[in-house]
């Protein structure tokens, strides 16, 4: 059983490692391209601004140079400030990564700016097609998959070959069912955590997650999705 999550554009680099990080070849080879571009192009391919750009340039050309960090300590976003577990008591989890390809925790990376929109070709090859046997190849066919990942990331694994099952999150107010981007990823973050603090091994004691007032949804439950709903505005 592994957990899939997405990375985030948002950063921390508190604890660095100054460790060596380990390339496989494709991530040599994206790495390669974009060396070769200019800053223009690069500001053009990733679609961010003059700020943005200047970081993201320097962490490309001057990538042997730059400090590195554990994986699970570097990305920032929502859904890791949920996650308070140590990179070395993880559960099988497994960071998608348009730069990196499959990440654990405890893996020593860079900073870097890059995901599946860029559009960013490697040899004519799109990131897309560049990764998708990478992906697919990571996992042995028919283990089961938690998929707290988007859309985006997700999408790259082919759910025909393994036990693929998706999480949703709502909220019942005046009504009406009602989802939330900022919501979601925070509860995808908080099921990671409860999935790993909890050493969880069975599929049916995921439905004991209630955080944030979130409760299973036995109704709109499937074996292949994990619904969890409140009925009440709680503050997040």
């Amino acid at each position: 059983m592994k957990i899939i999550l997405s990375p985030s554009k948002e950063m921390a680099f508190t604890e660095r490692k100054n460790k060596k990080v380990k390339l496989n070849d494709i991530t040599r080879e994206i790495l390669n391209e974009i060396q070769r571009l200019s800053k223009a192009d690069l500001q053009k391919i990733l679609k961010v601004s003059d700020k943005i750009i200047d970081e993201v340039y320097e962490y490309y050309n001057n990538f042997d140079k730059g400090d590195s960090f554990c994986a699970l300590d570097m990305y920032n976003g929502m859904a890791f400030k949920e996650m308070h577990f140590n990179a070395e008591e993880v559960y099988d989890v497994v960071i998608l990564s348009a730069f990196y390809g499959c990440l654990k925790p405890n893996d020593i990376v860079k900073p870097y700016r890059l995901d599946f929109n860029a559009n960013l070709k490697v040899n004519g090859i799109s990131l897309k097609k560049l990764w998708v046997d990478y992906y697919n190849n990571y996992f042995t066919k028919g283990e089961t998959i938690l998929n707290l990942a988007s859309d985006e990331f997700s999408s790259m694994i082919n759910r025909n070959d393994f036990d693929f099952i998706d999480f949703d999150f709502y909220e019942i107010k005046d009504g009406k069912e009602k989802r939330h981007s900022t919501i979601s990823k925070k509860l995808r973050g908080k099921m990671a955590n409860f999935i790993v603090k909890n050493k969880i091994t069975r599929l049916d004691d995921l439905k004991d997650f209630n955080d944030y007032g979130f409760v299973f949804d036995k109704v709109n439950s499937n074996d292949k999705l994990y619904v969890f709903r409140r009925i009440y505005n709680e503050r997040f």
